[in-house]
This record gives structure tokens, C-alpha cells and sequence, in this order.
């Protein structure tokens, strides 16, 4: 019966993992964003731990995804 069944996710790979996909883009985004490497670093500065600062960035970085959604605009990143 292998291969007659349907794929329980919307990968085209086969079974993926959210939270993966998740911490590749939290990752890419503390390399190359500066503004969110830098409140990142003001975070852990704070003396929060490694996981509650990257959850600070994640919120942060949901916000204005769900705002460039909302308005129906295009993100313009500015310079630090």
C-alpha cells in the first residue's frame, strides 16, 4: 500500500516539520537583518535567555509580516 496514501501537509518535499522551516528563517533573519540582530542582542543584554530573546525577534518579525499583509504594501527595509 506505500504511495496510496495522501500527504497530510502541503510540502511538495513529503513530510516537513514547521518548526524547522521556522528556525531557518529566525535564523537567516538574525544574519542578515541587522535591526533584528541588534534587539536580539539588546534582549540577551536584558539578561534574557537565548530562547525567550529569539522569541522577542519571532513576535517582532510576525508583526511586521502581518502588517505588510494587512495594508497590502511592500517591506521596505531602512538602514540601521
Amino acid at each position: 500500500m506505500s504511495g496510496q496514501h495522501e500527504r497530510q501537509c502541503g510540502c511538495e518535499w513529503g513530510k516537513c516539520d514547521q518548526a524547522v522551516v521556522q528556525r531557518v528563517g529566525r535564523d537567516k533573519c538574525l544574519q542578515h537583518n541587522e535591526e533584528l540582530r541588534a534587539y536580539y542582542d539588546k534582549k540577551r543584554e536584558e539578561g534574557k535567555v537565548h530562547g525567550v530573546a529569539l522569541g522577542a525577534v519571532c513576535r517582532k518579525l510576525l508583526m511586521r509580516i502581518y502588517a505588510i499583509l494587512k495594508e497590502n504594501r511592500v517591506y521596505e527595509a531602512h538602514p540601521a
